[in-house]
């Protein structure tokens, strides 16, 4: 019964609070996108 729960609760928040893990989902691939560009960055000082 508690796993029944937890799934329709996790089934609501994803329901009704969908701009929320968008958000969140948005800030992960920036920021792996800025550490992606420091990383050529830093390689490329450092090969220079």
């Amino acid at each position: 019964a508690d796993e029944t729960e937890a799934e329709l609760s996790c089934h609501h928040d994803n329901k009704y609070q969908p701009s929320l893990l968008d958000s969140i989902f948005t800030q992960l691939v920036n920021i792996s996108q800025q550490l992606a560009d420091i990383h050529n960055q830093l390689c490329f000082t450092l090969t220079r």
